[in-house]
């Protein structure tokens, strides 16, 4: 399994002083793994703190939930997934009360990811405007997740709407690539029949970003920022918004077979009541049956020369279990 997570605060926050509204979290045990990510409202006056509390408290939760355990790892994959929306949400509802914020200044975005390469099962949640690429395991490179956008296009769904939840599933799932909207707006498009697709752009960059990776956390950000630099649009290190990635992939990937490709996965919207009431809740686990989790990869652009400098991302201790 090769997977990393990424993010980058964007110039027109850099400019203002502000930080990073964007959160991140990748989490792998063996061939599983659980990605989380949240985009706070640049309207909301907390919305990078509700980012941050909403990947934290869903990591937890998801965390202990999910069982990758033979064919148990499907069903408790979505459970995983739903049980993530559920803390999300309980997490801004606490954090509403005890710090006295308004919801209303508590908005982000937020997606979930479970995703077995044993299986080849992605079980997915997602609500706002980001969105997620995957790939098949016959080369077909493809988004999985419509953004949510209004016909303003800086007006999007957060996890405080329910209603807005959406969950799917896929099979035959080689690799993934979930971003916000920094990064996902330049690498898709809409087409004529109104639906989002995946461009060249996103296609290399998934390639790029594993380009001369062996394993682990090991990826070549270079490469990828390189590959959208590329395009004959407006030059990728202009991008204003905070920009964040989370890539997995098994070594089923083929990157010289990869094809960009339109299809419509199956998505339900919310859960029933009572449904994963129970997981709600953090548990102890067995010594030795942690996840790994991977710090963002950080990489500046130095004003002399535009010259990057990177460094790999490092592997960090087991998450927080309480």
């Amino acid at each position: 399994m090769r997977c990393y997570r990424f993010t980058q605060t964007g110039a027109a926050h850099a400019l203002r002083g502000g930080g990073n509204e964007d959160a991140c979290l990748l989490a792998h045990r063996g061939d599983t793994v659980l990605a989380f990510m949240a985009d706070g409202m640049g309207s909301a006056a907390f919305g990078g703190d509700a980012a941050r509390s909403c990947v934290d408290a869903a990591s937890r939760v998801a965390c202990a939930a999910f069982a990758p355990h033979g064919l148990m790892s499907d069903e408790s994959g979505a459970v995983a997934v739903k049980a993530a929306f559920l803390a999300a949400f309980n997490e801004l509802q606490k954090d509403s009360v005890l710090a006295n914020h308004p919801l209303a200044e508590l908005q982000t975005t937020f997606m979930a990811v479970a995703f077995d390469a044993r299986t080849g099962v992605l079980r997915f949640g997602y609500c706002g405007d980001g969105g997620l690429f995957v790939c098949l395991k016959d080369g077909t490179f493809a988004v999985a997740a419509q953004p949510q956008k209004g016909e303003n296009v800086n007006l999007t769904n957060g996890v405080l709407d329910c209603d807005s939840w959406m969950f799917g599933r896929l099979e035959n799932v080689a690799g993934f690539m979930m971003a916000t909207d920094g990064l996902f707006d330049r690498m898709s498009r809409v087409d004529g029949s109104g639906r989002v697709i995946a461009t060249l752009e996103a296609l290399r960059a998934f390639a790029a970003a594993f380009s001369g990776a062996q394993s682990g956390a090991c990826c070549n950000a270079d490469a990828l920022f390189a590959s959208l630099d590329a395009a004959e649009s407006t030059p990728f290190s202009t991008v204003s918004d905070d920009r964040t990635v989370c890539v997995a992939a098994s070594e089923d990937v083929r990157l010289s077979e990869l094809r960009l490709a339109s299809f419509r996965p199956n998505c339900e919207r919310p859960f029933y009541k009572d449904d994963a009431a129970g997981l709600l809740c953090d548990e102890s686990v067995a010594g030795g049956d942690a996840w790994s989790e991977y710090v963002p990869l950080p990489l500046c652009r130095s004003l002399r020369g535009r010259r990057t400098v990177m460094r790999r991302a490092a592997k960090k201790g087991a998450l927080p279990w309480s």
